[in-house]
């Protein structure tokens, strides 16, 4: 039974030795290259790449003769069939127009070297190994992983219906507002990971069934794109690439009424026209770039020019008047009445240029104010308002920033007590962890007198009879450690008489 036991413990480690350096433990699946494709340039190995891509396939086997292999692209630095697959299917390499399938691959494909074909009809994947009977030739394998898979994808497929369900019957433009709506109401907001990342956070079922981790600019193209293909709404994906100089960033665009607009999820823009868009976001060379064969819109979808304004009455732009603190944990804001509005959407972000969340949706066009809550005491939030319709949007108004903070207190007594002493009490604020009280003589500067949590002071021992102190309190309150202040209150003078 030892002897057993030994003979064991003995296999586990040199099973757990072989898997530590890599090594293979069970034999590989048995590869079919009849099924491999014969490719003579870079062009034609990666169309048929693309072929495969397109149907999520995730192995595809090519026979190449690396020397008699022209290179097309040599001005974008392509050496050879291996760098060409790279460069062309990796997102820190390749830019142009995409469909959702099309953009879907996780990671750079994983591109082996050639291989030689073993007698049980694997393959042994080696540095470079001849097909004798066809000199200079042998395989590539080439592994894609996909952020969905088959069950994910159809996963997500049916809950894109049941939303595009709701707005069946509606106009290309209705739908593309509604579903753009309908992800900035229901996506969690991006966060980052210190333990790694989803497999499918950049896909469309991680959108829009995970938590926010590792959501970036492709997640959402991804995801608005696979909406507009089973809205049957012709779009693409714009992907830019780094190592061409581009942007490294991925949006949308969509075709209205034969029009293109763009939709940047992460940048706020919905149904921008170039202009517009040029003018307000870095990413417009790539839009010149990629579309600039195709009818782009000059104007925002339903701002300026007749033609491309929905049918019926336009809405107007929300002139946001104010955004002011309202408290400890609110701001208030504050905008004009917009004609032929039927409410209006409250949009806010801890960035000024992207991460919009909608906050709130005002039912009534007469009502012109909002009370934010629960915000966080001190953080600088950014606000703006547009006017709605139906599924009609007006433009967005400017932006604004408000900062929650404790509010200003007013002191209410204030009174010289015998022995040189003063009595002051103030309001109370909502919120506060506590107060500091200051003071000066004559023309000085304020001194702090007194950090405390109640809502009044009697203090003495410094004050000289005869002379006139004046007074002021703030509130504060604590986060995370660090004291958060309120506006002092208006100033109070006390006279030492006595």
């Amino acid at each position: 039974m030892k002897r057993l036991r030994k003979c064991m413990i003995g296999i586990w480690l040199v099973l757990l030795l072989a898997v530590c350096l890599g090594m293979p433990v069970l034999a590989e699946e048995p590869t079919d290259l009849s099924k491999a494709v014969r490719v003579n340039s870079t062009n034609e190995a990666v169309n048929a790449l693309k072929k495969a891509r397109a149907n999520h396939q995730e192995e595809v086997i090519l026979y190449v003769n690396p020397s008699k292999v022209p290179i097309e692209n040599e001005k974008e630095g392509w050496a050879d069939v291996h760098s060409s697959i790279y460069r062309e299917f990796h997102y820190g390499y390749a830019g142009g127009l995409y469909n959702a399938m099309d953009y879907d691959v996780f990671s750079g494909p994983s591109v082996d070297t050639m291989g030689i074909l073993r007698e049980d009809g694997s393959m042994e994947w080696t540095d470079f190994c001849e097909d004798e009977a066809n000199p200079g030739y042998g395989y590539y394998r080439i592994v894609f992983q996909y952020h969905d898979n088959a069950e994910e994808l159809a996963q997500a497929d049916a809950k894109i219906r049941s939303v595009l369900q709701k707005v069946s019957g509606k106009s290309d433009a209705e739908k593309v507002i509604y579903v753009y709506d309908y992800l900035k109401e229901n996506l969690p907001k991006e966060k980052l990971s210190n333990s790694g990342y989803p497999r499918n956070c950049n896909g469309v079922y991680g959108a829009l069934f995970g938590d926010g981790t590792g959501y970036v600019c492709s997640t959402y193209a991804c995801t608005i794109q696979r909406f507009m293909e089973l809205a049957n709404i012709l779009s693409y994906i714009i992907g830019g690439a780094y190592e061409k100089g581009e942007p490294n960033h991925a949006i949308n665009v969509v075709r209205l009424s034969g029009k293109w607009y763009v939709v940047d999820y992460t940048q706020d823009a919905l149904l921008i026209g170039t202009e517009d868009y040029s003018r307000y976001h870095s990413f417009s060379d790539l839009v010149k770039k990629y579309m600039s064969s195709y009818s782009m819109a000059k104007e925002t979808y339903d701002q300026k020019s007749q033609d491309t304004k929905p049918s019926g009455a336009s809405i107007g732009k929300v002139t946001l008047k104010s955004a002011g603190n309202a408290g400890y944990n609110s701001v208030t804001l504050k905008w004009n009445k917009v004609k032929n509005a039927k409410g209006y959407e409250i949009y806010y972000s801890a960035k000024k240029s992207s991460g919009y969340k909608k906050l709130a949706t005002v039912k009534s066009g007469n009502t012109t104010s909002y009370k934010a809550k629960k915000l966080t005491t001190g953080k600088k939030y950014y606000f703006k308002v547009r006017a709605y319709s139906g599924t009609k949007k007006g433009s967005f108004s400017r932006v604004l920033s408000a900062k929650p903070l404790p509010a200003k207190t007013a002191i209410t007594r204030a009174v010289n007590l015998s022995g040189k002493k003063i009595s002051l009490s103030w309001k109370k604020v909502s919120g506060a962890s506590g107060y500091e009280v200051y003071y000066k003589s004559g023309s000085g500067a304020y001194r702090r007198l007194k950090t405390l949590s109640r809502n009044k002071l009697t203090a003495g021992g410094r004050f000289s009879k005869g002379k006139k102190y004046t007074f002021k309190v703030r509130a504060y309150r604590t986060v995370n450690k660090k004291k958060v202040y309120g506006s002092f209150s208006t100033a109070k003078s006390i006279m030492i008489r006595k």
